[in-house]
């Protein structure tokens, strides 16, 4: 399970931010491309490594069972700090 935020600039878990849960990517090869093009800035491909924190999500997300874990069905939306034109679902 990852650590740590891939989201660049999240400080989440590293020692000057603050803990909280690390969601790993689907497994379903849509939901990881979707994902994915949420993020500002993306690596070419998703690892076991890799995850996204919860400040990355609203609130009020809707979640789903995955394995023993719950995870957020909906790709992340919220990335404070960055400009909208970094944001590649605002340009479509």
């Amino acid at each position: 399970m990852p650590t740590k935020c891939c989201v660049p600039g999240c400080t989440s878990n590293y020692k000057s931010g603050k803990r909280c849960t690390v969601y790993t990517f689907p497994k379903e090869e849509a939901e990881i491309d979707s994902w994915m093009k949420a993020l500002p800035i993306a690596a070419k491909k998703a690892t076991a490594y890799m995850g996204v924190c919860r400040k990355h999500w609203p609130d009020d997300a809707r979640m789903k069972q995955a394995g023993r874990h719950m995870r957020p069905i909906d790709p992340p939306s919220v990335f404070q700090g960055w400009p909208s034109s970094s944001l590649r679902l605002s340009a479509s």
